[in-house]
């Protein structure tokens, strides 16, 4: 069974996810039509609601910091190989210097 919830706090719930429909990068009919059935919704179907658009906030915010972080990997591997590709060219070059010495 569900948990009690109050007024207050039932209220609390609302405002976020007005803020959260609001401030969504979707299309201002779907955000429409959310505002059209959030009063038909039951307790659970709103925390639903506002768990899934929490997740896609936190994603359409983070997107950007992602992808920079990704091209920072990228190079820094990009770098890394170039360098390990050196190391290994010296390496190699050592071994048939010693061979062809020997």
């Amino acid at each position: 069974m569900a948990e009690e919830i109050t007024n207050e706090e039932l209220k609390g719930m609302g405002v976020k996810i007005g803020f959260l429909i609001k401030n969504s990068t979707m299309p201002e009919d779907v955000k429409k039509e959310l505002f059209d059935i959030l009063p038909l919704m039951d307790i659970n179907q709103m925390e639903r609601l506002m768990n899934m658009l929490e997740a896609k906030l936190i994603d359409e915010q983070t997107r950007d910091i992602d992808k920079e972080y990704k091209e920072k990997i990228d190079k820094a591997y990009r770098e890394h190989s170039s360098k390990q590709q050196e190391v290994d060219k010296k390496f190699l070059k050592r071994i048939k210097e010693t061979i062809n010495h020997a």
